[in-house]
C-alpha cells in the first residue's frame, strides 16, 4: 500500500516549495548579515525606496502582507537603526509617512549590489523564470482571495509586479 502523502501532488509541491523557500531565506539572511540587517528590514527599505513620497505604514502592510501592528514594530526597529524616519503626513490628520534617511539610502545601494538571490535564481532559464513568476502570482492571488474570503475581488499590490524589484 502506497503512502497517500507521497502520492499527493499538492502536498509534494508544498514541501518542495517550503524547502526551497527556507533554504533560500537562510542564504539571503546570511548575506544580509554583513550589512547588519534582516531580510524583513531589507524588504522594508526596498518598499520605502519604491514608494518615495507616498510611503505609509498601511501601504507597507499591504506589500508585506502583514498585520499593521507587526509592520509598526518593524518600522520602529528600523527607525532606531537610523535607516528610516517617520514624518507627519500633511494629507492626513494623524497620518505618518516613512522615508529613507541618508544612511538608509546607502544601505539600499548596498542591498542592490548583493548577488545571492540573482545567483540562486539564475539556474532557471529566462522562459522558466517568467513561467515561475506567473504561477507564483496566481498562487499568491488565490491565497489572498482566501484570506479576504471574497473570490476574484482582491487586487494585488504592486509589490511583486513590475516595475518593483525586491533586493
Amino acid at each position: 500500500m502506497k503512502d497517500a502523502l507521497n502520492d499527493d501532488a499538492a502536498y509534494l509541491f508544498w514541501i518542495l516549495f517550503q524547502q526551497a523557500h527556507l533554504a533560500m531565506s537562510k542564504v539571503r539572511e546570511r548575506e544580509l548579515r554583513s550589512l547588519g540587517i534582516t531580510p524583513n528590514q531589507a524588504t522594508l527599505i526596498s518598499i520605502v525606496k519604491q514608494l518615495e513620497g507616498d510611503c505609509t505604514p498601511t501601504e507597507i502592510s499591504k506589500r508585506l502582507i502583514r498585520e499593521s501592528h507587526t509592520v509598526t514594530e518593524l518600522i520602529n526597529r528600523v527607525v532606531k537603526m537610523g535607516l528610516i524616519r517617520k514624518e507627519k503626513d500633511s494629507k492626513r490628520k494623524n497620518g505618518v509617512k516613512v522615508v529613507l534617511t541618508s544612511k538608509g539610502e546607502k544601505v539600499y545601494e548596498q542591498i542592490t549590489k548583493l548577488s545571492i538571490l540573482r545567483r540562486l535564481i539564475s539556474v532557471l532559464p529566462p522562459k522558466q523564470l517568467k513561467y515561475a513568476e506567473s504561477f507564483f502570482r496566481i498562487l499568491r492571488d488565490n491565497a489572498l482571495n482566501e484570506l479576504v474570503d471574497i473570490k476574484n475581488w482582491w487586487i494585488p499590490p504592486q509589490f511583486t509586479d513590475p516595475p518593483y524589484v525586491a533586493y
